[in-house]
């Protein structure tokens, strides 16, 4: 960084050391006043070099000889076009010779091994340019100038051929971005101006979009995954189509936030695909006329999960999986290969069954009405919970939709949709309670 200061505060002195050259060269020489004017100009830019600390002997020794020669106007003028050039060369060495200490150290930290060799010219040519041989110097910074033009090719050929590689891949998933020719012209750039280091920039931007290439590559996956289980892909390819949006403006780092929401979905989406599969496979064992009644469930489940309501399949599932068991508690069913004679137990326990149904009607003729009213109580304070919840969602949905901007219709329309259902459902839910309670 303080490199790159310096190398700014050089370039503005050059400006204008190069603009009081000019002035020193456009002269009306024909004015006898203008040497001491000639002279002053000459002693300003000494004292520019002065201020950066550069050994300013040859000038000094010029200017010196410039005011002996005053009066010899032949031999004045040739001293002060010695001096427009020996500056003009000084500002072309220092200014090489800072931007390629600049090129080198870029090239070393990208694990370039440069020459001995070449270090050592770089060296003498300071030490040429701080004794005043700028001509000298001038060759030995040709040369290393030379040798770091072919590591900056090679830079520009690699940027050159991962960017066509990331373009060649883009296209498999949708037609083109221009992102690849806004890219293509900042290389170009780059490469015309000679600035190897702009590469570096370029170089990390093409990581981010190696990145970015991945997930949108995974998400591919998980919306064929949605179309081979036959699973409502609206909120998926929403997603998806924002994750594009993104890339299309350079916004990588909204990419890996939206692939987390895309990821999330493929998850619960696999789960339920798993365990409704493992709940089948339980049923099927059972009777023809038992799995006819725990088909309503899975039809339930079914219709949720299809039209993308993952988090009311979800709950279908929770309901079929506790039906599932109470039925096998009540039956007393080993559904392995061992299976339990339910008449067999009621002959050998009848007594003991007997007395245990007299107890059971008992506690339920004293506590059944104080049982459904703790679950009832119970139950509505579940639904007033979900139910504010649902109101602060809609709410938050409409602010990021409406006033802040943040998402497509697309997205609000289906999140609206989804929690306006729930919410729907849960209401119901709540007034058949309330009515209840007034009925008892």
């Amino acid at each position: 960084m303080k490199n790159r200061k310096k190398r700014g505060v050089f370039l503005i002195l050059v400006i204008v050391m190069a603009a009081l050259v000019y002035g020193i060269e456009s002269f009306d020489y024909s004015r006898q006043d203008s040497y001491s004017e000639i002279i002053q100009d000459m002693e300003e830019v000494v004292e520019s070099y002065n201020e950066l600390n550069y050994n300013t002997d040859r000038f000094t020794d010029i200017i010196q000889e410039a005011k002996t020669y005053q009066n010899n106007t032949e031999i004045f003028f040739e001293i002060v076009d010695l001096f427009r050039n020996s500056t003009l060369l000084f500002d072309q060495v220092v200014f090489s010779y800072n931007d390629l200490m600049l090129e080198i150290k870029f090239l070393e930290n990208r694990g370039n091994n440069i020459s001995v060799d070449i270090k050592q010219k770089l060296d003498l040519s300071a030490q040429d340019i701080e004794k005043g041989r700028y001509e000298a110097a001038d060759i030995k910074l040709k040369n290393v100038s030379d040798y770091v033009a072919g590591f900056s090719l090679d830079i520009f050929y690699n940027a050159q051929s991962s960017l066509s590689y990331y373009e060649k891949e883009f296209s498999k998933l949708t037609m083109s971005s221009p992102v690849f020719d806004e890219i293509q012209q900042e290389l170009e750039s780059a490469e015309k101006s000679e600035d190897v280091m702009k590469v570096d920039v370029i170089e990390e931007e093409l990581d981010n979009i190696d990145s970015a290439l991945k997930l949108l590559f995974k998400t591919k996956e998980y919306i064929y995954f949605f179309t081979e289980t036959s699973i409502d892909k609206n909120r998926i390819n929403d997603i998806y189509d924002e994750m594009i949006f993104n890339f299309n403006r350079r916004r990588y780092e909204e990419i890996d936030a939206l692939f987390k929401d895309s990821e999330d979905l493929y998850e619960q989406a696999s789960y339920l695909d798993d365990e409704i599969k493992k709940l089948e496979e339980e049923i099927n064992e059972l009777p023809e006329d038992i799995r006819a009644d725990f088909k309503e469930y899975t039809d339930v489940f079914y219709e949720d999960y299809k039209s993308g309501s993952l988090d009311d399949a979800e709950d279908d599932l929770d309901t079929l999986k506790n039906n599932l068991l109470e039925y096998k508690s009540e039956n007393l069913l080993n559904l392995g290969d061992k299976e339990i004679s339910l008449a067999l137990v009621i002959k050998n326990n009848l007594l003991e069954i007997f007395i245990v149904i007299i107890v059971i009607f008992v506690l339920y003729l004293i506590f059944s009405k104080q049982l459904r009213y703790m679950y009832h109580r119970k139950r509505r304070k579940q639904l007033k919970e979900q139910k504010q919840n649902l109101v602060v969602l809609i709410k938050k949905l409409q602010t990021e939709y409406y006033d802040k901007k943040e998402i497509s219709k697309k997205i609000f329309d289906q999140k609206n949709s989804i929690y306006q259902k729930k919410l729907v459902k849960v209401t119901k839910e709540l007034a058949l309670l309330h009515n209840e309670t007034k009925i008892k």
